[in-house]
């Protein structure tokens, strides 16, 4: 029988995160008990960034690496992941924390089998309540499929790496947003093996990291669209996610660029009915007055509140 290995790195981006970065890293302390760990952290050019220098010193195990120019987390990702020195590596955000059950289940189930990238599920902490959202088991089908028909997901913070058997697929360092779900559709595309890991030990902190906008980046939602969706069904489910919150925001960029989607998809039918209901209620100063705009967004919004959205 082969010892299990009792080595890992953990990679973690870092932009303005001196506020939980000393719970992000005794989570980590405390989890691998046990293993010999280094924890790889890379700045994207924070301002706070000698507050964060100080905390480290209370974790030997960790080292910071401080980018010359800021470009974003994806591409501080791969810088972790190329220095990392141990063939298991794990990921995980600035504002996010690991469990000790997480670590120990993943650890045996990567002992056990033969493939190269591992994500799975989580439980959301959001104003400090625990929320387990109930997700589809990936099973080997397309990723595209898998996150945007099966409405299932696949967070950073859940992602190890065994190099061992990983075939070097990487974050696009283009992206500057929806960097997991691009992960993952690169993974397939590659053909990595990818290994589903149903447990719930992740932790995910909701609405935490105070440095998101609450306007959405367009561009990357555009640069996402381009190079990773094809498919107009792919298309209308990730509309149908985002689209709520433009609205919600009032976003008029946002609106506009969606529902120039909805129009080149081509729609029929409910579907069709929904959408233009949208786009009537989403025209200043309709949204708060038309009741029919109001209980059609509702309903729509209950719809995804079944699982956890990322936006």
């Amino acid at each position: 029988m082969i010892p299990p290995r009792k080595n890992m790195s953990v990679v973690v981006p870092i932009y303005n995160s001196s506020s939980y970065i000393e719970q992000t890293l005794k989570s980590i302390q405390d989890s691998c008990e046990g293993y010999e760990i280094e924890a790889i952290l890379v700045d994207d050019k924070s301002k706070n960034i000698e507050a964060v220098k100080i905390i480290l010193e209370k974790f030997p195990f960790a080292m910071l690496i401080e980018k010359e120019e800021k470009s974003n987390a994806a591409h501080s990702r791969n810088i972790g992941f190329e220095k990392s020195q141990y063939e298991k590596v794990f990921f995980l955000d600035s504002d996010d924390c690991f469990t000790s059950q997480y670590i120990l289940n993943r650890n045996l189930l990567m002992d056990e089998n033969e493939y190269g990238v591992y994500f799975g599920g989580y439980t959301t902490v959001v104003n400090n309540r625990k929320i387990i959202s109930p997700r589809p088991v990936y099973q080997n089908g397309d990723m595209r499929d898998y996150l945007f028909l099966q409405r299932g997901d696949f967070r950073t913070s859940t992602v190890s790496i065994d190099k061992k058997y990983h075939k070097g697929t990487v974050f696009d360092p283009e992206m500057k947003k929806h960097q997991d779900w691009g992960l993952g559709i690169r993974c397939y595309d590659a053909k990595e093996r990818i290994y589903y890991d149903d447990s719930t030990y992740m932790i995910i902190h909701e609405g935490r990291n105070d440095q998101m906008s609450a306007s959405m980046n367009i561009e990357a939602s555009e640069y996402f669209v381009q190079n990773y969706l094809s498919d107009k069904k792919h298309l209308l489910n990730f509309v149908e996610v985002h689209i709520i919150r433009a609205i919600c925001n009032k976003d008029d960029k946002a609106l506009k660029f969606f529902f120039r989607l909805i129009d080149e998809i081509s729609l029929s039918g409910k579907k069709k009915l929904i959408f233009d209901v949208f786009r009537v209620g989403s025209k200043k100063g309709v949204i708060e007055v038309t009741s029919p705009a109001l209980y059609a967004l509702r309903r729509l919004k209950k719809r995804f509140s079944k699982k956890t959205v990322r936006y």
